[in-house]
């Protein structure tokens, strides 16, 4: 047997037997329910730790930071064989992994094998339920020889855990208001909850922005990883008429005031009523812009893939309460300096130069009768 789950062992089998069966993980919301004859050898707000009474199961209870439907029980393998390291258990080997449904609740079944430190063999039987804001973890442990009793424990516990929030309805595709704009999050994303601060905020830092209280931030949960942010927040940028004559224009003034001019040049995506921006620097970031009645909305992607598809689709699948404010000088520079050979602008150039030339054609004909009228006055005076 390894030092540490050795040294678990003996902790365990001097363990208070009048410990009360039932122990709440205050930051989880999760009540632990252990079976008659068991006990408790570690107890926090956050995890747990116990054995059964002749100490030939153990139990450990913890959770992620961020709540990912359990849809598919291989990506969890790697939580169970960390856990299987971390106690130094050698030779951890991932075993049999589903998907089944006990007490109601869809639960990840992961089977991993190990060595204890003297050679003799063990397994590891975990579980992962989807609780509010987190993903919690529980596993029994037990020698093969007591293989059957561990499996068993393993899904006794579960059936006895009590949680006292039902997870949230999926809001996967949700729409999301930022002041008179809404946009319906791509399907893969949802709102990030306040309980998972902690998890995307890191990413959060990474764009340069210190205030989120204004923005929406959305999630793409992935097991065992860092989850990939969409996040957007309003800008009080103008940017005067914006179409695909002053695209180039306006994206000058995007990239430097919002995301920075060493950028490359960013895409035009066109939308129903305006066009936005789009920069792709490289797969895993994104960013995005477009502009909004009170100035534009800028939008930050990062993850491990996929992430200028996730911009493009928030750009497109946004509606807006009115246009972007145009005043009456910006206008006439859109036209001098954008559109100089468009014919709205061309014809009445073209319009003024011809009456100039028609003026100045008539005062020379003027002038030159009344030139030729003095000379035939000359001519009878003579």
């Amino acid at each position: 047997m390894s030092p540490m789950l050795l040294s678990l062992w003996s902790a365990a089998s001097v363990a208070s037997a009048e410990e009360a069966p039932e122990f709440l993980l205050g930051n989880l919301g999760v009540r632990v329910d252990l079976p008659r004859g068991w006990k408790m050898t570690r107890w926090s707000d956050d995890d747990f730790s116990g054995q059964n009474g002749d100490g030939s199961v153990l139990v450990f209870a913890w959770s992620t930071p961020i709540q990912v439907p359990i849809a598919e029980a291989p990506p969890w393998q790697k939580a169970f064989t960390a856990k299987v390291e971390e106690m130094s258990g050698k030779s951890p080997k991932p075993g049999p992994a589903s998907v089944e449904e006990i007490a109601g609740r869809k639960v990840a079944l992961v089977d991993v094998g190990f060595q204890f430190g003297d050679g003799r063999p063990g397994t590891m039987y975990g579980a992962v339920i989807e609780i509010p804001g987190r993903d919690f973890m529980l596993a029994t442990i037990s020698p093969d020889r007591f293989a059957s009793a561990g499996k068993r424990a393993r899904r006794d516990l579960v059936e006895r855990l009590d949680h006292k929030d039902a997870p949230p309805p999926s809001t996967f595709g949700a729409t999301v208001k930022l002041g008179g704009v809404e946009t319906h999050l791509p399907d893969d994303f949802r709102p990030a909850l306040d309980s998972e601060w902690s998890a995307v905020s890191p990413t959060l830092a990474k764009f340069g922005r210190e205030d989120w209280t204004d923005c929406w931030i959305a999630v793409r949960p992935l097991p065992l990883k860092t989850p990939d942010v969409l996040a957007s927040c309003p800008s009080p940028l103008r940017l005067g008429v914006v179409d695909a004559y002053s695209f180039d224009t306006a994206e000058e003034t995007v990239r430097a005031k919002l995301f920075g001019k060493a950028l490359d040049p960013g895409a035009m995506v066109e939308l129903p009523d305006r066009v936005g921006f789009l920069y792709t620097p490289r797969d895993g970031l994104a960013m995005g812009a477009v502009p909004t009645a009170a100035g534009v909305a800028a939008t930050w992607a990062l993850g491990d893939a996929g992430m200028g598809d996730a911009v493009r689709a928030t750009l497109t699948q946004t509606t807006f309460d009115g246009p972007h404010p145009v005043e009456g000088g910006e206008v006439v520079s859109y036209w001098l300096t954008e559109r100089t050979f468009s014919p709205q602008v061309l014809c009445p150039s073209l319009c003024c130069v011809g009456a100039g030339v028609m003026v100045v054609a008539a005062g020379g004909l003027v002038a030159m009768r009344g030139r030729r009228r003095r000379d035939d006055d000359e001519e009878d005076l003579d």
